[in-house]
């Protein structure tokens, strides 16, 4: 079972009225392998990332070095018939959200329940192309 990350107050005035959370994932935009080794990753800029989906758009989210779960702002809005894919693997790189992300394992359940609630809004998916 994944953890969930709860709506905490300081996300209110990012919604619009009437918007509802669809899912909420955590993120970050370089992988921790290589800042584990990095003695300049102190300096580098904040990697971590919280990424809201609601029912009308997917916003991506700046999140604090320290705690992940404090939003500071929003970096980029996307609409919401945005496909953010299917994950795979340990560290799951979308590149769909308008720059490389990675989504840990433990957080694949959000980003699936984002894309079928995409599909339940009466969205199309779009499909493979048949070779």
């Amino acid at each position: 079972m994944a953890r969930r990350v709860g709506i905490r107050p300081e996300l209110l005035p990012l919604f619009q009225p009437g918007e509802t959370v669809q899912a909420m994932f955590p993120a970050q935009t370089s992988l921790p392998y290589f800042t584990a080794f990095d003695r300049n990753a102190v300096f580098a800029p904040n990697p971590n990332r919280v990424v809201l989906v609601t029912d009308r758009r997917i916003l991506v989210c700046y999140a604090g070095r320290l705690r992940p779960a404090l939003v500071r702002g929003v970096e980029r809005e996307l609409p919401r018939a945005t496909r953010i894919g299917s994950p795979r693997g340990f560290w799951w790189r979308c590149d769909t959200l308008g720059g490389r992300l990675y989504v840990h394992k433990q957080f694949h359940d959000e980003v699936l329940q984002a894309d079928q609630a995409l599909t339940a809004e009466g969205f199309a998916l779009p499909r493979k192309a048949l070779s």
